[in-house]
């Protein structure tokens, strides 16, 4: 059950809520006057806590696609927007696929842009170096890449600081889509070398080839893993391949698979370890992992992730202190009497210590909520920190059955819980997460129509208006301080909601339907007051400031 305190006194004001302490600020980026649905198509963070983030809007007249950069600082405040080149309207577009902070407060921006070469739409590549204080560097469209469509994987700096990025392009109209790979130098965007691996499909048919994950070594070599997929002939493989410092091919490896599998499934992942260990995560009947001899590709051992008989789908394998950890969603299927023949129990989280040799050194299924109405817990996302585990993930509310609980729990390193904090939100999956140097974590999120950036600690800080807040709900109170109207904004459903002054006397009350409401306080006295806000059982409040 949740439980909520409220202290108020003259100096002080405090709220405590289960799961919602631990969120620093939350910030909403909503459509410009011309654009609509305002998504979030990337999202990083650098180590000081300055996030940076993909915009993709949709024009409200001619239904063109927008992209926007957008950077906050580790406050949470706008630190600057540039746009995409709209390449003289229609004949050219230019949409950000991925970026990769320079660790100097400013960022690598990866875009793909379109072009009519005859009556054919192209793409072709740029690369933009964005500073600190949002000013273009410089922009690069030379790379002489010109294929029918493009998607990057997670770009990364080597260890000279050139940019290596991975690409599934479509190099042939009568082909599917291929691994493609190139460097950059960081210094003007100027291409150092690429190499575009042709279609390794049988005779009877081409492969949908895409790359899923791939990492550096300490030699500058470039190791991958993915898939490849032709559902027409029952082909299905998983690629594992290496691509030397100079851009040359070592080694390309697969299995085959028969069946019919889609993309999502196979290798997902490839972790590397500081040494030039690696290993594989495959995810397409069973969960199980690979390790994986990077210099001849030789696969040493396999192991697989069960539990008894449960359906095991594991997610992710993260290598901390020179152990190994994998995550799995784990839940049971319970034989019935209903039409469909049975049920499933809620997932839960397990977690696997494994050492270097494929050994297990523990096993520990998580119970995330110990509140019976909160359940069915699906963790997406994993990062560690300074000793402990961030777990993000989803979790239903029996009474709230439209509204999905956004998790995100901090553990030790024996997956021991520490705190949980959860967010009502409109979607029903976490967004990425990543970590600054201080440890806080950063959650971008794609809503419907809004997007939002949240931080998470754990401490209090005080917001850049200067009122500390404990409990920063994701509803939205401006401006504060305020002398007229003060605006609230993604209310909850059906919520209460209520002003009230320090001596705890409610002066104003509305019930609301909508997700937004305007609050006339100009006759006010000059002071503190709360705005408290409740939604069935959940209960937020917002210390304001009266000018």
């Amino acid at each position: 059950m949740k439980s909520f305190i409220l202290l108020i006194c003259s100096c002080c004001w405090m709220s405590m809520a289960f799961g919602q302490t631990h969120k620093q600020w939350s910030i909403t980026e909503y459509p410009d006057s011309v654009g609509q649905n305002s998504n979030l198509y990337g999202f990083e963070v650098d180590q000081q806590g300055n996030s940076f983030c993909i915009q993709h809007e949709v024009h409200t007249t001619n239904f063109s696609d927008l992209y926007r950069l957008i950077s906050y600082n580790p406050l949470g405040q706008q630190r600057w927007k540039v746009g995409s080149d709209t390449c003289n309207g229609l004949t050219c577009y230019s949409s950000y696929l991925s970026l990769v902070p320079d660790e100097q407060g400013g960022v690598f921006a990866f875009s793909k842009f379109e072009k009519l070469i005859g009556p054919i739409s192209q793409f072709m590549i740029r690369l933009e170096h964005i500073n600190a204080s949002g000013t273009v560097l410089w922009t690069n469209d030379s790379f002489n890449f010109i294929t029918y469509g493009v998607e990057s994987v997670k770009p990364h700096l080597d260890k000279n600081g050139d940019l290596v990025v991975a690409m599934n392009g479509i190099l042939d109209l009568n082909q599917f889509s291929d691994f493609c790979f190139a460097k950059f130098d960081t210094t003007n965007g100027n291409t150092i070398w690429h190499i575009e691996i042709p279609d390794q499909g049988p005779s009877a048919g081409p492969l949908g080839e895409g790359i899923t994950s791939f990492e550096l070594d300490n030699n500058n070599n470039l190791c991958f893993v993915g898939q490849g997929i032709n559902s027409g002939i029952l082909v299905f493989r998983n690629y594992r391949g290496k691509i030397l410092s100079n851009g040359t091919l070592d080694y390309l490896l697969y299995n085959n698979f028969s069946g019919i599998i889609t993309f999502g499934s196979g290798a997902n992942q490839l972790l590397w370890h500081a040494n030039d260990e690696a290993y594989i995560l495959l995810s397409d009947q069973l969960s199980r992992i690979e390790k994986l001899d990077p210099s001849t590709g030789a696969i040493s051992w396999t192991k697989q992730i069960t539990h008894d008989s449960a359906k095991v789908a594991t997610f992710s394998i993260q290598e901390y202190q020179q152990t190994y950890y994998a995550f799995s969603n784990l839940r049971y299927q319970i034989l019935d009497s209903s039409f469909q023949g049975f049920h499933y129990t809620p997932w839960q989280l397990m977690i696997t210590k494994f050492d270097a040799n494929a050994g297990t050194v523990w096993e520990k299924i998580i119970d995330v909520s110990n509140d019976t109405s909160l359940h069915d817990v699906k963790t997406t996302q994993i990062q560690f920190c300074d000793h402990a585990i961030y777990a993000a993930g989803t979790m239903y509310n029996a009474n709230l059955s439209n509204d999905p609980l956004i998790t995100l729990s901090k553990m030790d390193t024996l997956a021991n819980i520490i705190w949980l904090d959860t967010t009502i939100t409109d979607i029903a999956t976490a967004g990425n997460i990543q970590c600054d140097s201080a440890c806080h974590v950063y959650m971008g999120l794609g809503l419907n129509n809004t997007y939002k950036v949240i931080k998470y600690g754990d401490s209090v800080i005080v917001n850049p208006n200067g009122v500390a807040e404990v409990n920063a709900p994701l509803w939205q109170a401006y401006p504060n301080p305020v002398s007229s109207m003060l605006y609230l904004r993604e209310l909850p459903r059906a919520s209460l909601v209520q002003l009230i002054n320090l001596n705890g006397t409610v002066l104003k009350s509305n019930l609301v339907s909508g997700d937004r409401l305007e609050l006339d306080v100009h006759s006010l006295v000059p002071g503190i007051y709360i705005v408290k806000i409740t939604s069935g059982r959940a209960v937020e409040y917002r210390k304001i400031r009266k000018e």
